[in-house]
């Protein structure tokens, strides 16, 4: 069973979940756009062992708006914060998307609050040079999104928009994607796309202060994944705790596709600890 509650972070709002009290604490942190929900498909399982907690990122969900302060310095600042007002002893992080940047920062930044890490498909390529072939494939997506959010339309109107925008969606996702997107901040994708989420940041660097075991998972590009293999290979040379885990069945929606078969990674991953 799940609770929704809230903490006040430097006058933040942070709108979590939480499960069952349990041993390990296990907080979930979701990617651009989305919100705790995302993970709910995997909680069943992950609960019967951990103590799970699923914050939203400010600018997500019910979290509160900070307009002007959208990098992944504040997002980091806001979950160490968190895991310092929640967890009782070194959490296990499992970040998708930029929620595995997200923890995979605060892993290196405060590794006394970290027992482990796994990363789900982080879009590591943004933070080399080689990385026009992603910002081509997801940056115009962004552009397309800050444009349908950030004017007035009808939800009719945004429907059929968003149907445009994600041809392959049912209409029961779409639907789920709307009330998603009514509670999100547009100002998050520009900073995308203008590059000053990162700062800068390099894998190098993102890594360097990593002491903790890190599972990274890499799904197929061919599939929608958004890491690639050289910069997946060049992040497990540069940490002797990462275990890198390619998937070639799954693509970067992995959370919502293969919910199951995600939470068995996770919990395999839990036994080696």
């Amino acid at each position: 069973m799940l609770t929704e509650k809230s903490l006040i972070v430097d006058s933040i709002t942070i709108h979590y979940a939480e499960g069952p009290s349990n041993d390990l604490p296990l907080v979930m942190i979701h990617g651009m756009t989305g919100y705790w929900k995302y993970f709910v498909p995997m909680m069943p399982s992950l609960a019967l062992r951990s103590h799970i907690f699923a914050p939203d990122l400010r600018g997500h969900g019910a979290s509160s708006r900070t307009p002007g302060a959208y990098s992944l310095a504040d997002d980091e600042r806001d979950l160490i914060a968190f895991l310092r007002a929640k967890a009782n002893k070194p959490a296990l992080l499992v970040g998708h998307s930029y929620g595995a940047i997200i923890a995979t920062a605060t892993a290196a930044s405060v590794p006394q609050l970290v027992r482990a890490v796994v990363a789900v498909d982080p879009p590591l390529p943004l933070l080399t040079k080689q990385d026009s072939w992603l910002a081509d494939a997801i940056f115009p997506y962004f552009r397309a999104l800050y444009s349908l959010l950030s004017q007035d339309h009808t939800d009719a109107d945004r429907m059929v928009k968003l149907a445009k925008l994600l041809p392959d969606a049912d209409a029961l996702t779409l639907h789920q994607r709307l009330q998603q997107f009514k509670q999100f901040d547009p100002e998050r994708l520009l900073w995308s796309i203008e590059r000053r989420v990162e700062a800068g940041r390099t894998v190098e660097a993102l890594v360097s202060g990593i002491t903790c075991p890190l599972l990274l998972i890499q799904c197929n590009p061919a599939l929608g994944g958004v890491l690639d293999d050289t910069t997946a290979c060049r992040t497990a040379e540069l940490l002797s705790t990462c275990i890198h885990l390619y998937r070639s069945d799954a693509g970067h929606d992995i959370p919502q596709q293969q919910p199951t078969a995600l939470a068995k990674m996770v919990t395999d991953f839990l036994e080696l600890l």
